[in-house]
C-alpha cells in the first residue's frame, strides 16, 4: 500500500486504490491482534479529525467497494438465510420467551443482548463512562441521603444531636440547608433582655 497523506474529507469518502484495504474488508484479521489495533488506530485518527470538523465539510462515503469482515459478513448471511428458509422472526422469538413474560423485562433485554447501556463510541482518553466510582449514581446517592435523614430524626426524637445540626431546628430540611431559616432561628441563642 503506498502511505498517501489524506485530508480528513478524503480519509471519509476514501475507498479507492489507496485506501486501506482493512477498511475495505479485502483483508482477514481474523486472529490477528495487531490487524484490530490497527483499525482500532485508524478509526481514532479519523474520529479525532472529524470531530474537529465543521458540519458543512462533514459528507457521508459512499458505500465501500469491497465487502465486510468475512466473520460478520458470516453471521448476517447465516441469520439471513434462516429468516428465508426457516422463517425465522427475531422479535417473535424474542416476545415469545418465557424470561420476557414479567414486568422486568427491560433488564431481561439489556442481559439477553449485553447491552452497555452508559457505554460511548468516543475513545476512552476523550470520555470514559465507566470512570465514575459506583457511589456517583444515582442509587447510591439517594441511599446515602436517606441515610443522613434517618440519623437527623433520630436524633430529633433522642433529644440530642450527634451532629452539628442544632436540635431547635426542628425541620431537617431546613437542617440541610434547602430551606433558608428565619434570621436568628436555629441558633441556638435566645435575645438577651
Amino acid at each position: 500500500m503506498v502511505a498517501v497523506k489524506h485530508s480528513a474529507l478524503s480519509l471519509l469518502e476514501a475507498h479507492g486504490e489507496d485506501s486501506d484495504p482493512q477498511w475495505d474488508g479485502e483483508a482477514s484479521t481474523e486472529g490477528s491482534d495487531g490487524g484490530k489495533k490497527e483499525i482500532l488506530r485508524n478509526w481514532l485518527l479519523l474520529f479525532q479529525r472529524v470531530w474537529n470538523m465543521s458540519s458543512d465539510n462533514i459528507k457521508i462515503p459512499p458505500e465501500p467497494l469491497g465487502r465486510c469482515f468475512n466473520q460478520l459478513q458470516d453471521k448476517i448471511k447465516k441469520l439471513y438465510e434462516r429468516k428465508m428458509k426457516e422463517g425465522m422472526d427475531m422479535n417473535y422469538i424474542i416476545q415469545n420467551k418465557k424470561e420476557f413474560h414479567n414486568p422486568s423485562v427491560y433488564e431481561k433485554l439489556i442481559q439477553f443482548c449485553s447491552i452497555d447501556e452508559i457505554g460511548t463510541n468516543c475513545p476512552k482518553d476523550m470520555f470514559d463512562p465507566h470512570s465514575w466510582s459506583e457511589d456517583s449514581y444515582y442509587e447510591a446517592l439517594a441511599k446515602a441521603q436517606k441515610t443522613e435523614m434517618d440519623k437527623l430524626k433520630k436524633a430529633k426524637k433522642e433529644g440530642h444531636s450527634s451532629c452539628s445540626i442544632p436540635v431547635s431546628c426542628s425541620d431537617p430540611r431546613r437542617a440541610l440547608g434547602t430551606i433558608p431559616a428565619p434570621l436568628g432561628a436555629g441558633s441556638g441563642l435566645t435575645p438577651s433582655s
